[in-house]
């Protein structure tokens, strides 16, 4: 089976031109706003498990799947209320 060759503009989840998702930015919006309320709600510490970075890192690569689009695998952590 020969390598898949990627196409960095294969992929345009929201068109390009005339046909360009209106909503585009504010998708984009939602996203920052919804990271940035997160960020400053909670405390975020990686649930390792016992184990070391270089395991988790191990980890996190051998559960990606590429199936047209990266599927990236799971990346726990513990989220503790800003009191």
């Amino acid at each position: 089976m020969e390598p898949f060759v990627h196409d960095t503009q294969a992929f345009l989840p929201f068109g390009l031109g005339s046909f360009a998702c209106p909503g585009a930015d504010l998708t984009f919006d939602a996203i920052r706003l919804l990271l940035r309320s997160l960020i400053l709600t909670f405390d975020m510490t990686l649930a390792t498990g016992g184990r070391t970075p270089a395991e988790l890192d191990a980890k996190f690569r051998m559960s990606m799947r590429d199936n047209f689009l990266l599927t990236a695998g799971t990346v726990s952590v513990y989220l503790k209320p800003r009191g």
